[in-house]
């Protein structure tokens, strides 16, 4: 009979607050771009890799539930989530920069969560 560990409640809520924590901190304003910045950014069109890879990331954040929309001409992602403790959903809106970390920083999480639990598998625990 194998045994899966289980993540304890307070270090859920721990991993829970350091995801928060980083997009919290990666979500602040940018710095704004020059004028003639932002009009040669509109009026480039997008090569076709960058076609693909916004097409890639898209693919892959509607695999985990975001779903794109179109808000003040941006594009933001978007998830029904329930906050602990609630039963409530709320709806969470991200840009493509903060979803992309969060997205790495559960992936580095599910990794080390598997690398702990491949390690109390050999030590026999």
């Amino acid at each position: 009979m194998s045994v899966t560990p289980r993540v304890s409640r307070p270090l859920g809520h721990l991993a829970m607050a350091a995801v928060v924590a980083i997009v919290t901190g990666c979500a602040g304003t940018p710095p704004s771009a020059s004028p003639q910045a932002t009009s040669a950014a509109v009026e480039s069109p997008a090569s076709a890799s960058q076609l693909v890879d916004t097409a890639d990331f898209a693919k892959k954040a509607q695999d985990e539930g975001w779903v794109p929309q179109v808000r003040d001409g941006n594009v933001v992602y978007c998830k029904d989530e329930s906050p602990i403790g609630s039963r409530l959903p709320e709806k969470t809106c991200l840009d493509k920069v903060a979803v992309q970390q969060m997205m790495l920083a559960e992936e580095q999480q599910r990794e080390n969560m598997q690398r702990a639990a491949a390690a109390a598998g050999m030590n026999g625990n």
